[in-house]
């Protein structure tokens, strides 16, 4: 990989823009160096669920290794994978029902196979716990031959060459048509939403015509 470019050099996009980047919407290929070492937050972005390699958005990544720990706990499941790239990775499943009419994020029936020493394949968010950087699954599958987990590193030494070698670049000319895309849909969301203030009104209004109408009835009975 070449040198990580400082954090100055780099354009960091609006959001409306993270869309039209090769990361923000793919499952990241990535080690657990690359997650401690080169995933950070930006001002501006907190509370986004969006890190940052180099300029690149990212929301969800892939690692691949062998699990060396699993921690079945009240509150939660902790596999520790060791990805040989000179860090460790926590992935972590919480236990308990998501909210009412929300399907659950992660599906234990994907850990019935998983124990220590076996070749993992995780897919999740970021998330980040007294400084130590989380996998929050979302998918977990066991390689279960070599041919699998060659593939799967090779997935991941092709990601970062072809994207995240270089930083997320885009032209003037695509920002601004992007930037005015952005205005008309945000002036078409207001348009709508006006139309359903004003259809709710009127709604309303006729409901109270017809409880006057309802009463005058009443009344002259």
């Amino acid at each position: 990989m070449t040198a990580t470019p400082p954090a100055e050099s780099l354009s960091f996009y609006p959001r409306f823009l993270f869309s039209h980047s090769p990361t923000y919407n793919q499952w990241a290929r990535l080690t657990a160096k690359d997650i401690h070492e080169g995933l950070h937050q930006r001002r501006g972005f907190e509370g986004q669920d969006v890190w940052f390699y180099t300029n690149h958005p990212i929301r969800w990544v892939r690692i691949v290794g062998i699990v060396v720990a699993y921690d079945d706990m009240e509150k939660m499941v902790c596999i520790t994978v060791d990805d040989g790239s000179g860090y460790l990775m926590d992935l972590i499943a919480w236990k308990g029902k998501p909210p009412e009419g929300k399907k659950p994020k992660f599906s234990f029936d994907g850990l019935k196979n998983v124990s220590l020493h076996s070749i993992i394949k995780a897919k999740g968010s970021v998330g980040e716990f007294r400084g130590n950087k989380q996998l929050l699954l979302r998918r977990i599958e066991v390689l279960h031959d070599t041919n699998s987990e060659v593939d799967a590193w090779a997935e991941t030494i092709k990601f970062k060459k072809n994207v995240l070698s270089k930083p997320w670049y885009l032209t003037e000319e695509r920002r601004a048509a992007e930037a005015k895309a952005e205005e008309e849909r945000k002036l078409e969301e207001e348009r709508r939403s006006d139309e359903r203030k004003l259809r709710k009104e009127k709604e309303r209004r006729s409901d109270e015509r017809k409880l006057r109408k309802e009463k005058e009835l009443e009344n002259a009975l």
